[in-house]
């Protein structure tokens, strides 16, 4: 992967013909009191676009976005039998609504409920974690001390150009698991549907070390294009400006309505 971001970078910034970075105006992030930046990749034209192309090649905690990769482990190891068996709640009040009840995979998805995941983490060994984050190329592939935390403690980091590169080959079924686990995972991470397109995506906040890290990844379908995105946003921990969920998918929207890709999504703040 390194390798590959290497090259990415070369072709960026050498290649006559390609769009250099920098394509996306980095006030759409501004504008909403962050750091951070957005990336997309464009299917039709076969072209990335970046915001801030330095801050795309950086490895952070992806927090709650792990979850496309860990229903998708999940499934496949059997570990519930479908994305509809529900997980025993364990009565501890976590601060989400949502989150304090007998959950499956497809609700905890939606919800982002992490008691789940965490839980059902546990019941996968080490060396199945391992076998596919390396499969999968994703981020610094690190397992961390602890299996159930390794995603949220900041053990496993991953880029932006990471996450479209791992969303793109989900897209094609270009990865590990079998035909069906893949179409499960896809159905659940349907976030918007409307005539002429369908979104898929997932969240995440994470909190290390005194800094938020949040994000907004997916794709978007149309009649002729697919375009990938993955914006992620950084904050003190200390700084209690509450429009930090809303931006992750506000400026993904305003970005994919200005470059004329969708029509206004009228997206929600979403989960953790």
């Amino acid at each position: 992967m390194k390798q590959t971001i290497a090259v990415l970078l070369f072709l960026l910034n050498f290649t006559p013909g390609i769009i250099l970075a920098q394509q996306i105006s980095q006030s759409f992030v501004t504008d909403c009191g962050f750091e951070g930046s957005i990336t997309l990749y464009d299917s039709k034209n076969d072209r990335w676009l970046f915001s801030d192309s330095a801050d795309a090649m950086i490895q952070m905690l992806p927090a709650s976005s792990f979850k496309i990769l860990n229903s998708l482990i999940v499934l496949e190891e059997g570990v519930v039998k479908d994305e509809n068996e529900k997980v025993k709640w364990d009565g501890r009040d976590r601060g989400f609504e949502d989150w304090n009840r007998e959950l499956s995979v497809k609700e905890a998805f939606r919800v982002s409920a992490a008691w789940v995941y965490q839980k059902l983490a546990l019941k996968i060994p080490a060396e199945k974690y391992k076998y596919y984050l390396e499969q999968c190329e994703y981020g610094n592939k690190n397992t961390g001390r602890y299996i159930d935390s390794f995603w949220l403690d900041g053990s496993l980091k991953v880029s932006p150009v990471e996450q479209i590169s791992f969303l793109k080959r989900l897209k094609t079924g270009d990865l590990p698991f079998s035909p069906e686990t893949i179409d499960k995972v896809r159905e659940i991470m349907i976030a918007a549907e409307a005539p002429g397109y369908v979104l898929r995506g997932k969240t995440g906040w994470g909190r290390v070390d005194g800094r938020d890290t949040g994000w907004w990844v997916g794709y978007i379908e149309t009649a002729d294009n697919t375009v990938w995105f993955a914006t992620r946003l950084k904050k003190d921990t200390d700084n209690k400006n509450p429009d930090f969920p809303g931006c992750r998918k506000s400026i993904t929207e305003k970005v994919l309505t200005a470059l004329g890709y969708i029509p206004s999504l009228s997206e929600g703040s979403g989960k953790k």
